[in-house]
């Protein structure tokens, strides 16, 4: 029966929002939650830390510093030092569709997948244009189409983030920001090979990540 309704909820989804380029960001198996909420926030600086982090020209060490910077200014935006980035991705609606129906209809599919929070980073408008061809008639043996129509609908459209409370990252930042540049790259790297390597259990990644702080 739970399966029933989690299909009829994506049915329903997907009448009013088109998912595309949906990707989750870490390989943790999150278990469903309760619920998900759209929230409204500006994080144009998140992303402007992420875009130094992943510039060539500085060092590892920056690079790592800046990253965690990003997620601890993320996570103090959205009200929790433990929210994470757990999902991100581009969708549109339709024609009977419109920006609050979307968000509606995000945190949902937020809540299906283990996130918490949906943040929409950009809203706009695309046009979709439509064309038909009415009935044709007959005459005597001639066939004569019918005329051909098109019409034009505004489509809202969103990218988005979504994010959930994962126990203890808010301290894991903190304790990486007291590091040494060699160490705070290697636990960095070895949190993020955690989070994005096998599938793997919340409690076992929280186990293994808290390992990490402890020298195990």
């Amino acid at each position: 029966m739970k399966l029933l309704a989690v299909a009829a909820t994506l049915f329903c989804l997907s009448c009013q929002l088109h998912l595309t380029n949906t990707s989750k960001t870490t390989s943790l198996v999150l278990p469903e939650c309760e619920s998900a909420s759209d929230f409204s926030v500006d994080l144009s600086e998140v992303i402007k830390l992420e875009e130094k982090s992943r510039l060539p020209h500085v060092t590892a060490s920056a690079q790592a510093r800046y990253a965690i910077e990003a997620e601890i200014l993320s996570s103090t935006q959205l009200g929790h030092e433990d929210y994470t980035l757990v999902a991100t991705g581009a969708g549109h609606g339709n024609q009977h569709s419109d920006r609050s129906s979307i968000r509606k209809a995000l945190a949902s599919r937020a809540k299906l997948i283990g996130a918490e929070l949906v943040v929409v980073m950009e809203d706009g408008t695309d046009y979709s244009t439509r064309a038909y061809q009415a009935p044709g008639t007959f005459s005597g043996n001639s066939y004569y189409p019918g005329p051909i129509y098109a019409s034009t609908h505004a489509v809202p459209t969103a990218t988005y983030r979504m994010f959930r409370r994962i126990e203890g990252e808010g301290r894991f930042r903190k304790f990486v920001m007291t590091q040494q540049p060699e160490a705070l790259v290697e636990l960095l790297s070895k949190r993020n090979a955690l989070l994005n390597g096998d599938s793997i259990s919340l409690a076992d990644y929280i186990k293994a990540r808290d390992l990490l702080m402890s020298g195990l």
